[in-house]
Parts: structure tokens; sequence; C-alpha cells
């Protein structure tokens, strides 16, 4: 396969990995509908530090240990379940058109998305099947190669993150000032429900 054609499939599985609904882009366009895309901008570098984690150690083999412990599993599971539960409540709270000390609170920074993809399966698949599928003897080189398709991927997934961004930012120049409290409400229902993806 051409180096191009290798990136064609990564581009592939990294944006049909992350801009499909999950824990991350329920709070990214929740994030940019209350402080808009710049100010979103310390959370997709987060999820891209914690992406490029993920991608490090299962690379170096730890993701299979993590795999195969039951209790690490449960202890990243029951730690990000009570998390977003808690941004959810937050959101479920917030009422009207979010001053920018409220709408800063309310959603994740920096460190808060970096710890989240760890629990995340969406995460951890994506990077099993990029490092397992894509790296090392599947890629079309070397190391310099290698290193390519991590900058690519996560790349990738920055932009297809960003279109969740982009939507929660479009969202906040029409949304009416009485309709914000039945938004966040929404926004609250739909990050509880992707807790549910943590146990599967």
């Amino acid at each position: 396969m051409s180096v191009l054609g290798w990136l064609a499939s990564v581009t592939a599985l990294a944006f049909v990995m992350a801009v499909t609904p999950g824990p991350n882009n329920v709070l990214f366009a929740a994030s940019g509908a209350r402080v808009g895309y710049l100010r979103t901008l310390p959370g997709l570098l987060g999820m891209t530090t914690g992406f490029a984690a993920i991608i490090a150690v299962s690379g170096a083999g730890v993701g299979a240990l993590v795999a195969r412990s039951p209790w690490l599993r449960l202890a990243l599971t029951v730690g990000a379940s009570l998390y977003l539960l808690w941004l959810a409540i937050r959101l479920w709270r917030s009422s009207g058109r979010p001053a920018s000390a409220d709408g800063a609170g309310a959603v994740p920074g920096w460190w808060q998305f970096a710890t989240l993809q760890f629990a995340n399966p969406k995460t951890w698949l994506a990077s099993l099947a990029f490092v397992s599928g894509f790296l090392g003897p599947h890629a079309p080189g070397g190391r310099a190669v290698d290193l390519l398709g991590v900058a690519w991927f996560l790349g990738v997934v920055w932009c297809a993150a960003s279109v969740w961004v982009l939507f929660g930012a479009a969202l906040r120049t029409r949304l009416a000032d009485r309709h914000w409290s039945r938004f966040n409400k929404v926004l609250a229902l739909l990050a509880a429900s992707t807790i549910g993806t943590f146990w599967l």
C-alpha cells in the first residue's frame, strides 16, 4: 500500500470513530454552545493529548494489560461515570444564556478532557484499532511513517471533534434566551445517556 492510500485509510478510521456520537462529542457541543470555539480549544487539546497517551500506551502493550485488568477498568469506568454525571447535573441546573464565568465553569477544561479519555471506550477502541492495524508492520515505512500516521490520526480526530464544537457554537448565536434552559436540559440528558457507553 502506498503512503497516500495508507493515510486515506487512517483518515477513514479516525474520522468515523471520532465524529460519531459519544461522551466527547456531547461535551464538545455543550462547550461550543456555552463558550464558543476559541474557548473550547483547551478542551480539544486535552482530548488530543489523552488520545495520544492512549495510543502510546497501546503501542507499548499497556492497552492489553488494562483490558485484562478488571479492577483497573472498573475504577476508570466508575470515576468517568461519576464525573460525567456531575457535569450532566450542572448542565441540567443551568438556566438562561450562560454568562462568561458560568459558561466556562459548566464545561470541562484541558485536564478533564485528557483524563476522560482513559475511561472512554471509543478512545480505547479507536486507538487499539489504529495501533494494531496501521502501525509497525502494517505501515508502508519505518518509524518516521509511524510518527506521521500518529500525527495525521490525531489531526483528523481534532477536526472531527471540531465539527461538534462548531455545531454548538452555531446554536449559541441562534438560540433565543427563553430556549437556553431547555437546551441545557437536552444536553444534560445526552451527557448522562452516554455514561452507558462506559459500561459496554
